[in-house]
């Protein structure tokens, strides 16, 4: 049977209608998958929303327990301090009262020598009197002199004597002076300065020193931790002269402290009296400054934000 060009044209319009009817059932499932996949994907998001409300929750909640322990430990650690502080006090009033009760008997005790001095003089003031009255001649008026100059003689020993009883005091009193204070230097107290500014040492030494050349270096005190160093020099009385020598010295720190090559150093400078002019210099070439105030105890009169040398 022969195929008229008409026929060809109905079966490709009907080939077309196929394809369109086609392209719209897989225009109208592509849709229909759309639609799916926008339900689960809004779905998945309610589900993930609520999964992060439960964790925000979750993390609101540990937060208020980890503030809440935090501030107990606080409370706790303030009652200690304070505890600590009562103790210290009351141990610096007990020595105060000894003190003062030594001060009073070694007071009496001066009293009491004056007096008995005094009464000795007049003792022999008298003597001298009745003596006097007695000699008539010429000898017994060299003899005069002579118990004169024996009486200045003893009374210069005395004097000699008691000057050196006060210098050897004087001595005693730096010394147990200067002992407190690096005493103060190598323990806790001293530690614990540091590493409430974030130094954390843990160890110290005195007395360190090195021969370089012809010439000894040394330092009074060094703390350490095995990454950072604080180097102290110590003196009673804390002058601009000591800073600036010690200042030329941690210019060849690295020099003299050769076993510790990778550490960081910073220098620190410590008296029992600090002028102020000497604490702000001090200060200006970015040194630690630490002064002896009380029994032992040590305070350190750099401000919070204070930037130290590294060396």
């Amino acid at each position: 049977m022969a195929t008229t060009v008409q026929d060809i044209l109905m079966l490709f319009e009907k080939a077309e209608k196929e394809r369109i009817e086609r392209e719209k059932e897989r225009e109208k499932e592509r849709i229909e998958r759309e639609k799916e996949r926008e339900k689960e994907r809004i779905e998945r998001e309610k589900v993930l929303e609520k999964e992060r409300i439960e964790l925000e929750k979750e993390r609101n909640e540990r937060e208020k327990i980890l503030e809440k322990e935090r501030i107990e430990r606080e409370k706790v650690l303030e009652k200690e301090r304070i505890e600590r502080e009562k103790e210290r006090e009351k141990v610096r009033n007990e020595r105060e009262k000894v003190r003062n009760e030594r001060e009073k008997v070694r007071e009496k005790e001066r009293s009491e020598r004056e007096k008995e001095r005094q009464e000795e003089i007049r003792v022999i003031n008298l003597r001298h009197k009745k003596y006097l009255r007695r000699l008539k001649t010429q000898k017994e008026l060299r003899e005069i002199e002579r118990v004169k100059a024996e009486i200045r003689r003893e009374e210069l020993d005395k004097a000699i004597k008691e000057m050196s009883a006060s210098i050897k005091k004087a001595e005693d009193l730096f010394t147990t002076q200067w002992g407190k204070l690096v005493e103060a230097l190598v323990q806790g107290p001293c530690l614990n300065l540091f590493k409430k500014i974030g130094i954390d040492v843990s160890i110290s030494f005195d007395n360190v020193y090195k021969v370089l050349g012809d010439k000894r270096y040394e330092f009074d005190v060094v703390l350490g931790n095995g990454t950072e160093m604080v180097v102290i020099e110590a003196k009673t009385t804390l002058r601009i002269s000591d800073v600036k020598d010690f200042l030329n010295k941690m210019e060849i720190v690295r020099q003299i402290l050769t076993p510790f090559p990778n550490q960081k150093m910073y220098g620190a400078v410590a008296g029992i009296k600090v002028q102020e002019n000497v604490k702000q210099f001090a200060m200006n070439n970015g040194l630690f400054v630490l002064k002896l105030t009380g029994e032992g105890l040590l305070e350190m009169m750099n401000q919070q934000n204070f930037k130290p040398k590294q060396y």
